[in-house]
C-alpha cells in the first residue's frame, strides 16, 4: 500500500530532521564547560573589534576569565531524580482482569519467560545508563531520540537467522542513544502518520538514511543512500517504530544563559580585583626615573642618561625627585625648580560586593530550574516552611520528564521484546503482554520533618501514592503498595472478627437471661 514515505531520498529526509535553535546550541556548549564561546559569552567591557589592540585584550580577558557551571548542575541534579535510580517495571497482560482475577497459566507462563529474558538483556546493554543519557539530553534539546538496531554483522543478505530462545534473540539487539541532529521521529502532515529519520556517514564514506514507519500494521525499516533504497525490512511491532523520540520541556532557556553569564562575569570581575589587590599598580607623575650617566659614545666627552626602574621591596628606599622646571634667559637655561612628585594608586573594591552578586545570581538560577531546595537546605536563615515548599516545587517539576522517561522505559521493553519475538520464530507470541513502569524519583536524603510533609501533601491529594513512595525511597512500589494492601485486608479481617465475637458474646448473654434487648414490656 502506497505511503507518504515512499518516494524519500537521503536529502529529502534531512529535511525531516528539526533544525537546533541557537539557544539550544549555546546551552550545549555551557553544559559542556564551554563558557567563553569564542568570547560572545562574555558581557563584560569589550573593545570594540575595529579598536587597536582589541584582540590582545580579549585575550587578557580569557586568561582572566573564571566561571561556575551551574547549568550542568541543575542539568545533573533535574536527570538523577528523575533517572538517577533504576526505573521500576514489569509486564502485564494487555487484557482487563475482572477483580481479584489472576493471569491464567498461559499468559503467566509468558509473563516469567518476558521478565527473565529482558531483565537480563537489560542490564548487559547498560539501558539504565542509555536511559540517563537520554534524559540529560531531553532536558537541554527538548527531545532525545532512542532507535533499536541489529549490527551488520548478524545480518546476511538482508535476512537474520532464527535464534532457538529468546534470550539468543535478545543477544541480537541493541539499543542506542541518538544525536539530536542526526535524528527525529515527526508526522506527515496529510496522514498523520509517524516516521523516523536517522542519518550518518556509513564505513564507504557516504551518507546513508534509515526511515521507519507503520504501513497496514507492520513496522516498516528502509536504507536510503543518495536516491536509491537499498533494503527494507517489515516488522511485526504491535505498532512501534524501531526508533522514538521523546520530547520535555528545555531546562536551559535564554533567562537560565543569561544569568550564567552574568555569574562568570562577577567571577572574572572578583579574580581581577584579587589580582589588583595583591599587585597594586602605581602610576607616578612628576617624578623623574631613576639614571645612570655613562659616556655617550656618540658624542665623545659627554654623557648620556640611561634610566632604570624604580628598585622598590622589603628593605628599599625608593627616593622619589621631581622633574626638573627649567627657564632660559638668553642662551643661558637654568632650574629654577622641581615639580612635586606623586604616587597614585586606586583601591580595590570590597569583596563582598562580588560574593554577594554571585550568591543572588547562583539563588535565582536555582529558583528558575525549581532548584531552591538545594540552596536552602544548608540555610539556617530560610524557615523549614520555605524549605518544604522548595522541595514540593522540585518533586512537581520532575513529572513531566518523568513521564517522557515512562514513555520510553515502554516502548523500549514492548518493541524490544517483540523484535525478539520475531527473530525466533515466534512473532506476535507476547503481543497480549503490555509494560507497566514506575520512574523511581529521588529527592536527596529526607529529614523526617521533610517524610511528614510529603505525607501532607499526598494526604491532600497534591501528589499521587506511588509518587509519594518513590519520594520517600521505597525501593519497589509494587511490592509496599501490595504489603500495604495486604496489611489492610488484615486488618479489616481482624476488627470484622473481633466484631463477630462481640455479637456473639452479646447473643449468648441475651441467650441466658444475662443482658436486655430494651424491648421487654414492663411488668
Amino acid at each position: 500500500m502506497p505511503t507518504a514515505f515512499d518516494n524519500l531520498s537521503v536529502e529529502v529526509a534531512k529535511k525531516r530532521l528539526p533544525t537546533t535553535p541557537e539557544a539550544v546550541k549555546s546551552a550545549v556548549l555551557f553544559r559542556d564547560g564551554d563558557h567563553w564561546q569564542g568570547g560572545a559569552a562574555w558581557t563584560g567591557p569589550a573593545p570594540a573589534s575595529t579598536d587597536k589592540g582589541a584582540t590582545e585584550v580579549m585575550t587578557r580577558i580569557q586568561r582572566e576569565f573564571v566561571s561556575s557551571n551551574v547549568i550542568a548542575e541543575v542539568i545533573e541534579r533535574h536527570a538523577n531524580a528523575v533517572c538517577g535510580r533504576e526505573p521500576q517495571w514489569s509486564y502485564a497482560v494487555r487484557r482487563p482482569l475482572l477483580e481479584e482475577e489472576q493471569p491464567n497459566p498461559q499468559e503467566q507462563g509468558l509473563l516469567d519467560e518476558a521478565e527473565a529474558a529482558m531483565t537480563s538483556w537489560w542490564d548487559q546493554r547498560n539501558v539504565l545508563g542509555i536511559l540517563q543519557e537520554s534524559i540529560a539530553t531531553a532536558v537541554v534539546h527538548g527531545r532525545a531520540v532512542l532507535r533499536l538496531f541489529v549490527p551488520p554483522a548478524y545480518v546476511e543478505d538482508n535476512v537474520i537467522q532464527v535464534q532457538e530462545t529468546l534470550a539468543d534473540a535478545l543477544n541480537l539487539i541493541w539499543l542506542d542513544w541518538l544525536a539530536p541532529e542526526q535524528a527525529g521521529v515527526s508526522r506527515d502532515k496529510a496522514t498523520m502518520q509517524a516516521c523516523g529519520v536517522y542519518v550518518y556517514t556509513n564505513d564507504n564514506k557516504k551518507e546513508v538514511a534509515e526511515v521507519t514507519f507503520i504501513d497496514e500494521g507492520q513496522t516498516v525499516m528502509r536504507t536510503l543512500e543518495g536516491e536509491a533504497m537499498t533494503g527494507e525490512t517489515r516488522l511485526p511491532l504491535m505498532g512501534h517504530l524501531l526508533m522514538i523520540e521523546i520530547v520535555c520541556k528545555p531546562l536551559i532557556g535564554l533567562s537560565m544563559q543569561q544569568m550564567q553569564k552574568a555569574l562568570n562575569m562577577t567571577l572574572t570581575m572578583l579574580q581581577h580585583n584579587i589580582v589588583i589587590s595583591g599587585f597594586v599598580e602605581r602610576v607616578m607623575t612628576n617624578a623623574q626615573m631613576p639614571f645612570d650617566e655613562v659616556d655617550d659614545p656618540a658624542n665623545p666627552g659627554k654623557k648620556l642618561r640611561v634610566y632604570r626602574p624604580y628598585d622598590i621591596g622589603p628593605g628599599k628606599t625608593t627616593n622619589l625627585i621631581g622633574l626638573p622646571m627649567r627657564e632660559k634667559d638668553g642662551q643661558i637655561e637654568r632650574i629654577t625648580g622641581y615639580t612635586t612628585p606623586s604616587v597614585q594608586w586606586r583601591e580595590p573594591v570590597p569583596v563582598g560586593t562580588f560574593i554577594d552578586t554571585d550568591a543572588a545570581i547562583y539563588s535565582r538560577m536555582l529558583k528558575e530550574c525549581k532548584q531552591l531546595h538545594a540552596l536552602l537546605s544548608g540555610d539556617a536563615v530560610a524557615s523549614g516552611e520555605s524549605r518544604k515548599q522548595a522541595l514540593l516545587d522540585f518533586a512537581m517539576s520532575l513529572g513531566p520528564t518523568a513521564t517522557a522517561l515512562k514513555q520510553l522505559v515502554r516502548w523500549v521493553l514492548e518493541a524490544a521484546l517483540a523484535l525478539a519475538a520475531h527473530f525466533a520464530g515466534r512473532a506476535q507470541a507476547f503481543d497480549s503482554l503490555r509494560a507497566d513502569v514506575t520512574p523511581r524519583l529521588w529527592l536527596g536524603s529526607l529529614s523526617s520533618e521533610e517524610r511528614n510533609f510529603l505525607l501532607a501533601a499526598y494526604e491532600k491529594g497534591a501528589i499521587s501514592h506511588d509518587l509519594f513512595l518513590s519520594l520517600i525511597d521505597v525501593e519497589d512500589v509494587d511490592a509496599e503498595k501490595a504489603r500495604i494492601a495486604a496489611e489492610q485486608e488484615e486488618k479489616q479481617a481482624r476488627s470484622a472478627r473481633s466484631l463477630g465475637a462481640a455479637l456473639a458474646m452479646q447473643q449468648a448473654r441475651l441467650d441466658s437471661g444475662a443482658a436486655s434487648t430494651g424491648l421487654e414490656q414492663p411488668a
